[in-house]
């Protein structure tokens, strides 16, 4: 649904110089697996059959070649009426796509064209994550989703503003704000998404925003999602007691391991204020390929939860990637068995609140663009029916000077006309003011 079906090259070959010679040696030394390698052998060969297995099973086969159009999900028939549970995964895509369409959260909870931008706005209503960075499927690159998001526009009160009453609203594309990333490294017992729920909700009002395996409906095995960069958002209200943090806060996730996905890896480490490695060991390998971050200028966080049957190897390579990379002892966050998960997700939460009030570093979904074409990463911009719509979009804004004379002037019928349109179209129905008058006599004054 959200793929591009153009021709393009290797995720290395547009990459700047000084990027590719960080991935080649890195490959060459064996601490991660070639791109090049993967989009070209075997590897993107089981993700492109995975992907049409899917297709298959959801019954989708044919909308690869031809896209779902808004006006599918918008049509009024039968099926569409109909509060049917899905008795087969062919029923799936639709009863979620109609489901998200209605605003209604449960969209995700079943058991058995420019339609991105509409199903990217429900889905922030729902306060769903965003898919931003899609893995390699049937197209040899990966895909920054920005386009998609055009539309979404969000209001938030700022602590600094909140005694005012004072509200701001801007383009979720265009605002800068500080981006925490949250990525794993080898296997874990827990699951890091979970962990973001927790973190992301303020207290007694819990909300799923990511997909977890202990959540409803999300015990499934993982088949085309791997490499693929989730985002989501945290407003302010601009209440001190009741806020989490008092700034915007973008947060991000990546599914999968770092060592099979280091492109992503490296996007998040360009455009985040903080990175969390989430690990549950570290052995010499894992710190042979963390060494190599030393030159990096992004900021590094550890999460360590010591499950493994070496914890103290684990924290003697935690102890020395503290020396490589500087790392302050509030950059290592241990859980051990003395910390439940409600004193953890606290630590974890006040960490954040200290890098967003002290974090210089702001960046913008249109910004995140330019870093992912630099790392040879393709854009949905790119295509030519979203440039066209991009261009007819500045020609009519650049005329707009005085908003509210701009709609009075050119949208008419929606001021005091269309309340008086209303007014009347009511009265022609409801005929309460006809008194003794004859029918069409009165229809007529």
């Amino acid at each position: 649904m959200y793929g591009l079906n153009q021709e393009q090259d290797s995720a290395t070959q547009r990459a700047p110089k000084s990027k590719q010679k960080d991935v080649l040696k890195l490959e060459q030394e064996g601490y991660i697996e070639p791109v090049l390698e993967l989009e070209e052998t075997d590897g993107l060969n089981e993700r492109s059959k995975a992907f049409q297995d899917v297709l298959s099973r959801l019954n989708l086969e044919k909308h690869r070649s031809i896209k779902i159009r808004l006006r599918d999900v918008l049509e009024i028939c039968p099926e569409s009426i109909k509060n049917r549970i899905p008795e087969a995964l062919g029923d799936l895509p639709w009863h979620f796509l109609r489901k998200v369409m209605a605003l209604n959260g449960t969209a995700r909870n079943t058991s058995i064209g420019f339609l991105q931008q509409e199903i990217l706005l429900k889905m922030s209503m729902c306060q769903f994550p965003f898919p931003l960075l899609l893995p390699t499927l049937d197209t040899p690159k990966y895909t920054l989703l920005l386009w998609a998001m055009r539309d979404i526009v969000r209001k938030w009160r700022l602590h600094s503003v909140a005694e005012s009453r004072g509200f701001r609203e801007e383009s979720l594309v265009l605002t800068s704000m500080p981006t925490i990333s949250f990525v794993r490294m080898g296997s874990c017992s827990f699951s890091k998404s979970q962990l973001l729920n927790e973190v992301l909700s303020p207290s007694q009002q819990h909300h799923d925003f990511f997909i977890h395996r202990d959540m409803e409906s999300g015990n499934f095995l993982r088949k085309i999602a791997d490499g693929l960069i989730e985002i989501s958002w945290y407003f302010p209200g601009g209440t001190e007691n009741s806020d989490l943090f008092p700034e915007p806060l973008a947060v991000t996730n990546l599914c999968g391991d770092i060592e099979s996905h280091w492109l992503q890896f490296s996007f998040l480490a360009e455009v985040s204020s903080a990175v969390f490695i989430v690990t549950e060991s570290i052995d010499e390998r894992e710190y042979a390929l963390l060494s190599s971050l030393k030159e990096s200028s992004s900021k590094y966080y550890f999460i360590l939860n010591c499950k493994n049957k070496k914890p103290k190897e684990s924290l003697g390579f935690l102890n020395k990637l503290a020396s490589v990379l500087k790392l302050s002892k509030s950059q290592l966050l241990v859980k051990d068995r003395t910390m439940n998960n409600a004193g953890f997700v606290k630590k974890v939460q006040s960490t954040i609140e200290t890098i967003v009030n002290s974090s210089l570093k702001t960046v913008s979904l249109e910004a995140m663009a330019v870093t992912a074409h630099d790392l040879g990463i393709q854009v949905d911009e790119d295509c030519q029916a979203c440039q066209c719509a991009s261009k007819y979009t500045e020609e009519i804004t650049a005329e707009i000077r005085n908003g509210a004379k701009y709609k009075r002037e050119m949208l008419s019928l929606r001021g005091d006309q269309w309340k008086n349109l209303a007014k009347l179209e009511k009265e022609m129905c409801r005929m309460k003011r006809q008194g003794d008058m004859a029918t069409e006599d009165y229809k007529l004054r």
